[in-house]
């Protein structure tokens, strides 16, 4: 596993290499989020999200859902809004049960698998329940 770093220059010379943080990677990619560079806000999200980062999961799901930097997903994006939720980020729960409401029975199932994956909990035991076809 490769861990990425960050250069520290004093006077124009790299001298020491420090590990970036998941905080620093998330703050990066919010950054990347908001100037539009959706390929730099997915690269530097994706490590807070799968560490648990809410807002970083919030992101991914709504790239996801608006197909910025990926493909069009609504199941993906409604598993990433799902992991969210499941911590109080307000935004993610409104996701969840807007876009989560219009998955068919196929896609229903694959958000439910792929927020599954990214738990301890099994797929019976989802909160999508509520809004799920």
């Amino acid at each position: 596993r490769r861990r990425h770093t960050r250069y520290i220059s004093v006077t124009g010379v790299q001298t020491c290499a420090l590990p970036i943080s998941l905080a620093d990677r998330a703050v990066a990619g919010v950054a990347a989020y908001a100037r539009g560079d959706w390929g730099g806000a997915l690269a530097a999200l994706y490590a807070p999200a799968v560490g648990g980062d809410p807002q970083s999961q919030y992101l991914i799901g709504s790239l996801y859902a608006d197909g910025k930097g990926v493909e069009q997903d609504p199941a993906a994006a409604v598993a990433w809004w799902a992991l969210a939720a499941s911590q109080g980020y307000a935004d993610a729960l409104e996701g969840v049960e807007r876009l989560g409401a219009r998955l068919d029975a196929d896609q229903f199932e694959r958000a439910t698998r792929l927020w599954a994956a990214r738990t301890s909990l099994s797929a019976d035991q989802q909160p999508l329940a509520a809004v799920g076809p």
